[in-house]
């Protein structure tokens, strides 16, 4: 005869296999968006008010995940006419995990020297703010 003793173990939510849902409202991620509204960004409303909010957020990241998260590459071509600043950004995209439609060819993204390009990137990048540099 075989004795069984269970174990009751608490996972926590972290451990948990959860969708991370930004909130809306303050514009982060959130393991349970449900509970940080009711404890946070909406603490004064009302449960429906909360709900409302829970389903708006979630419809966003549906349609991100549908149809943000990706790129077309012929797409970037017309808006990012700068070759060098392209391929930056598509490298970027794609460690970031966002899928890239029509891709280059491989030896499209090859590095580009940038003396190479025509505009210096310096020229094509908008100034920051607290930038000390004077316009001339």
């Amino acid at each position: 005869m075989k004795i069984f003793s269970a174990k009751l173990t608490l996972v926590s939510a972290r451990e948990k296999d959860r969708h991370i849902v930004y909130c809306l409202r303050c514009e982060k991620p959130q393991d349970t968006l449900s509970t940080h509204l009711a404890r946070v960004c909406m603490k004064n409303s009302t449960p429906e008010e909360r709900q409302a909010e829970l389903q708006r957020a979630e419809e966003n990241t549906k349609n991100w995940t549908r149809d943000r998260r990706v790129w077309d590459y012929a797409e970037m071509c017309k808006l990012y006419t700068n070759t060098a600043l392209r391929l930056i950004l598509l490298k970027d995209l794609r460690r970031k995990g966002f899928f890239i439609a029509n891709p280059p060819q491989d030896t499209d993204t090859e590095v580009i020297d940038q003396s190479s390009t025509s505009t210096p990137i310096k020229q094509v990048l908008p100034p920051t703010s607290g930038s000390t540099e004077e316009a001339g």
